[in-house]
């Protein structure tokens, strides 16, 4: 998953709270909802939402 922090990054959802606990975290990282790999020259691939993503009983995720 992918994870942004930065000035540029927003604070937070205006009056809902519950929903910026669920997108910032505690340290202030912002979750995106992106799965991505990280290539051999540095730079990141998205490859698919998590959203879209289905969790296996195995820990697995994988696109319906």
């Amino acid at each position: 998953m992918v994870y942004i922090k930065g000035n540029s990054v927003f604070k937070g959802y205006y009056k809902n709270p519950k929903l910026t606990a669920e997108t910032i975290d505690e340290n202030g990282w912002l979750r995106v909802g992106d799965v991505a790999i990280l290539k051999r020259n540095g730079a990141i691939k998205l490859i698919d939402r998590l959203q879209e993503m289905v969790k296996l009983q195995n820990g697995q995720f994988i696109s319906p």
